[in-house]
């Protein structure tokens, strides 16, 4: 959040090692006009393939001064989402005192399409031959001064310079330092300067790489005027869609069963009855279309992951209840929300490679809710007892500059929150987690200095996405634009309870899932599980501890990537 005096925060971290090594959205080279690619520039073409190398022989490259030009990346080992290269132009005609518009290069092209951070070489330090601080100095103030002056520089929030190994390194390093501390940075810009150490590239990381997904079944249940539309999305030239008039009705009906012959029910039996009912009815009211073959589709991804993409109309109704083939959807297949946006979102930043699960675990800000104080004790000393993750606890009285200086300290994997969620309908962005004295929204969350990957809301109806008046459920706190904003300004994967949860089953689940989340990949050892099967792990574990009765199991939703690595 920016200060008082309008300040946001930037952090600039001077990294030793391979920039193919490097964690960002997006890695940042040069070209010079008419040189082959050399240095930082051969090593991302090298991974590449081939590509700048081709696409400078042919001319296909903009090299004019300050042009830019994005690469994907989605076949490489490299963990960014694209490489940027910027044009230095011809080399005779090169001229040091304007590294300046390289710097404002970058930002004007990471604006544009919103990206938050960036990995970059010291440009006119190789083989243009710029002494190191001033090429640092020139650079940067580039740099600060589009922050300022670009519109919608304001995404941007970190920039890796790598600096290879090399002889005289600590002197050259000494002087890129010095360099950035010369630069000088707007008033309104907070500059944090962070030292890190890359290591050699070594092998590629075990990780899906970011924009490349695994097969999976995407299924599209959303609403187009008056009619239901249901598609099967494909990775060809065509998806299978069917529908019909949307059943509103039924919908409303199913929202008040799950009030009244669920959550309201005492009865185990009973209880069990409900659920069955209303995951064949959600099915075959929404699901059972002909055209689509859904059923041969699922039995084809048995355990695979399954992606529904909802939108404001669907995105209400319990779907990790849907019955199929007499077994919860939620608990055969790895299943996952992704919900359909108004506005342009982003993806979030890669962290820095680290060994351990990061948690900050915020429970009872506001010290009037005894069973969150105790979920946030549990979850910590769960955390804590386990190998392989490190955990911060902000418990009771928990306030909003508590937090802030945790998420811009720290890179945390997730947040962990156990307290109030509210909503404004008439500011919905004002929506979000509360703390003593304010409240933590989305938009807050974007202007931390680190952003979590992974949200995990125990808030009662923290996954609830805006039911209106008078419908069902509707006293639960409807909180659309937390889930809507927190993956919009790049939380990978929202976790969060779609209606009430008892104490011990909320245990049950916090408890299995950080467990799974830390364990390795039975499928692939040499990764951390994803979070998808973390979460049906915790499913499991609900039912295995409470019976199939107890509704918590379908309670909670999963939006994003269910593929998303617990590290």
């Amino acid at each position: 959040m920016p200060g008082a005096d309008g300040s946001r925060p930037f952090v600039v971290r001077l990294a030793q090692g391979d920039i193919t090594a490097a964690r960002a959205t997006i890695i940042v080279v040069n070209h010079l006009s008419g040189v082959p690619p050399g240095g930082a520039e051969a090593a991302i073409d090298a991974v590449l393939g081939g590509a700048l190398s081709r696409r400078a022989a042919r001319g296909a490259l903009d090299t004019h001064f300050g042009g830019s030009q994005f690469l994907p990346t989605a076949t490489s080992p490299v963990a960014a989402s694209a490489v940027l290269v910027v044009g230095l132009g011809e080399a005779e005609k090169f001229a040091a005192d304007r590294l300046g518009e390289i710097g404002a290069a970058v930002v004007e092209a990471v604006a544009t399409f919103g990206i938050r951070d960036a990995a970059t070489i010291l440009h006119g330090g190789g083989s243009a031959g710029v002494e190191p601080e001033r090429a640092a100095k020139l650079f940067m103030e580039g740099v600060f001064a589009a922050l300022e002056q670009v519109p919608g520089a304001d995404c941007f929030r970190e920039l890796t310079l790598v600096e290879r190994a090399r002889a005289d390194n600590r002197e050259r390093l000494a002087a890129i330092r010095r360099g950035i501390m010369a630069a000088k940075a707007p008033p309104r810009v907070h500059v944090y300067l962070e030292e890190a150490d890359l290591g050699p590239a070594g092998p590629p990381p075990r990780v899906v790489p970011a924009g490349a997904v695994p097969e999976h079944l995407r299924i599209g249940i959303t609403r187009a005027g008056p009619d239901l539309k249901v598609t099967v999305i494909g990775h060809g030239g065509f998806d299978v869609a069917s529908g019909g008039l949307y059943p509103s009705d039924e919908a409303t009906l199913l929202l008040k069963c799950l009030q009244e012959e669920v959550l309201a029910e005492d009865d185990g039996p009973k209880r069990l009855q409900a659920l069955r009912s209303i995951g064949e009815r959600l099915y075959n009211t929404f699901l059972a279309q002909p055209e689509v073959e859904l059923a041969a589709r699922l039995e084809e991804r048995r355990d695979g992951y399954v992606v529904l993409r909802l939108d404001r109309s669907t995105v209400e109704l319990p779907w990790e209840l849907v019955h199929y083939a007499q077994r919860p959807l939620c608990r055969t297949h790895l299943l996952a929300r992704q919900l359909e946006l108004e506005a342009p979102g982003r993806a979030a930043a890669l962290p820095p490679a680290h060994s351990a699960l990061k948690v900050l675990v915020v429970g009872n800000p506001t010290g009037d809710l005894p069973f969150a104080h105790d979920e946030a004790r549990f979850v910590a000393q769960t955390l804590t007892s386990l190998p392989g993750a490190e955990v911060k606890l902000l418990v009771d009285d928990v306030t909003y500059a508590d937090v802030s200086q945790q998420l811009d300290t720290v890179y945390y994997d997730v947040l962990h929150y156990a307290g109030h969620a509210v909503y404004d309908p008439l500011r919905p962005e004002l929506g979000g987690l509360v703390l003593q004295g304010a409240t933590l929204t989305a938009q807050d969350l974007a202007t931390r200095v680190y952003l979590p990957r992974l949200v995990f809301a125990n808030a009662c109806g923290s996954a609830q996405t805006g039911a209106g008046p008078g419908e069902p459920l509707a006293a639960l706190p409807p909180t659309l634009d937390l889930v809507a904003g927190l993956l919009r300004v790049g939380v990978r994967a929202f976790l969060g309870s779609m209606w009430p949860v008892r104490d011990a089953p909320a245990g049950t689940f916090a408890r299995a899932f950080y467990q799974a989340l830390v364990a390795n990949d039975p499928d692939d050892p040499t990764v951390r599980l994803p979070v998808g099967k973390a979460v049906r792990r915790a499913r499991e574990a609900v039912v295995a501890e409470h019976g199939e009765d107890e509704p918590a199991w379908a309670a909670y939703a999963l939006y994003g990537s269910p593929w998303t690595p617990g590290l």
